[in-house]
């Protein structure tokens, strides 16, 4: 292969290239409105050399006839029929009619009303009525030869079916014979009309991409909302990040008493506090970015040191009692069973819940303490957090069937205290559960 055409076929991979990437760059402009099949025509000006010289030493005008198919909004098949014709266009006197018909791809960007291109063809042209030497030294007055052109142009759309291509470029090269090289490098330059045919698809460009700015929600829980003195109160939040599963550290502070612990759940050490309300704050913030907040607030409630005498009481071995109401509750309150490491509601326990709601709506002067367990396996601070989601789950169904939360405490056992000690499945099960206690500080009417 000659240097020229090496370096005619670099050109033609670099516009290939450059129309790739630009094409693909923008195939989602909202402006695009690709048709299916397209036709041209158009004037067609070349700047041209032939047989017997090897120069830009002539000028030819004729038109051009182009048809595509079109894959989408930048991509599509193009055929091209280029004709041209001049006279006398050499000391001999002879004229020449060149014909081309090329087909190859074509990469189109669509920006509004304006969609520039680029496109490679390939084919074979075709000169008649002329002087052709050959290299054994005859010479015949039509020749053929295979022929390439690169280059592009500017389509401006009209209307959605018709444009006006202004201009249109393209570098041809053709070999026909010509006594010297036989290689004919010339410039083609045209302007035409484009019309637009078949259906036609609208691109709808993907919505851009805005992240949400990052969000916390916080929201915490007292395990009780009476205390006595010197008894351990808990305190367990639950932070809700967004649009991501975000990382978060917790703050805690107490308007009195200790705070112990850190993370979701903490312990308010509540020895030597006087009978009184006070107040627990937490924040939760992003660990990569403190500016990230949420805060909440708790309110706990210390009673006198002989009510909390009257509190004082054993959950598991539960103690004998000639109390009317309290044997009618205990008689009539069913608790809620759970499944292995899980604190969603059983449709046992629902059904469960639903039995302790009637029977709590009918005796309103009863508030009482749910106490969440869980079975040995697993570390005690988890437990103790499980224990406690389970509470709060039956306490929050408790509510939706109509239960004031103000009646309802929650704390948590974890696995401390248990029902049962084997080590078979049906004892575990017995210390998966969420247990009522009727609160003694009230007095209920029998």
């Amino acid at each position: 292969m000659r240097m020229t055409q090496w370096i005619h076929f670099t050109a033609i991979l670099m516009v290939f290239g450059v129309a790739v990437a630009v094409g693909q760059q923008n195939t989602a402009d909202p402006a695009v409105n690709a048709p299916r099949y397209d036709l041209a025509l158009g004037y067609n000006y070349i700047g041209a050399n032939a047989p017997p010289g090897n120069c830009h030493c002539f000028a030819m005008h004729g038109g051009f006839f182009s048809a595509g198919i079109h894959f989408n909004d930048w991509l599509s098949i193009e055929g091209k029929v280029t004709g041209g014709h001049s006279n006398d266009i050499s000391a001999l006197g002879q004229n020449l009619t060149l014909t081309t018909f090329t087909v190859g791809p074509r990469f189109t960007w669509h920006h509004g009303r304006f969609a520039p291109y680029g496109e490679a063809l390939f084919g074979a042209a075709w000169g008649t009525g002329s002087y052709f030497p050959r290299a054994n030294g005859t010479s015949t007055t039509s020749a053929s030869s295979v022929a390439y052109s690169v280059g592009g142009g500017l389509e401006y759309e009209l209307t959605p079916r018709m444009a006006v291509l202004l201009p249109d470029a393209e570098f041809l090269h053709t070999a026909l014979p010509n006594g010297i090289n036989g290689e004919q490098n010339t410039l083609e330059i045209g302007a035409g009309v484009v019309f637009k045919f078949g259906n036609r698809t609208r691109y709808i460009p993907a919505p851009p991409m805005h992240m949400p700015a990052k969000q916390v929600d916080l929201s915490c829980t007292q395990s009780a909302e009476q205390v006595p003195p010197g008894e351990p109160l808990e305190i367990i939040a639950q932070a809700i990040t967004w649009p991501g599963n975000d990382a978060v550290d917790y703050d805690w502070h107490a308007s009195a008493g200790t705070v112990q612990g850190s993370g979701s759940m903490v312990s308010i050490e509540t020895a030597g506090l006087e009978p009184g309300t006070y107040h627990v704050y937490g924040t939760a913030h992003l660990a990569d970015d403190a500016g990230v907040h949420s805060d909440c607030q708790v309110s706990f409630t210390i009673v006198p040191p002989q009510k909390a005498k009257v509190i004082t009481r054993t959950i598991v071995e539960k103690p004998a009692t000639n109390n009317p109401a309290m044997l009618d509750f205990e008689k009539n309150i069913q608790d809620a069973f759970f499944d292995y490491n899980q604190y969603n509601l059983r449709p046992d326990a629902q059904s469960a819940i639903a039995h302790d709601a009637s029977y709590l709506e009918s005796h309103p002067d009863i508030h009482i303490t749910i106490a969440g367990f869980a079975d040995e396996r697993g570390t005690a601070e988890y437990n103790i957090w499980l224990g406690l989601q389970r509470a709060l789950a039956v306490r929050r169904a408790l509510a939706k069937d109509g239960i004031d939360m103000g009646r309802m405490n929650v704390l948590s056992y974890g696995k401390e205290k248990q029902f049962c000690s084997d080590q078979t499945p049906a004892c575990f099960q017995q210390n998966r559960r969420a247990h009522f206690m009727m609160d003694p500080l009230q007095k209920p009417q029998p």
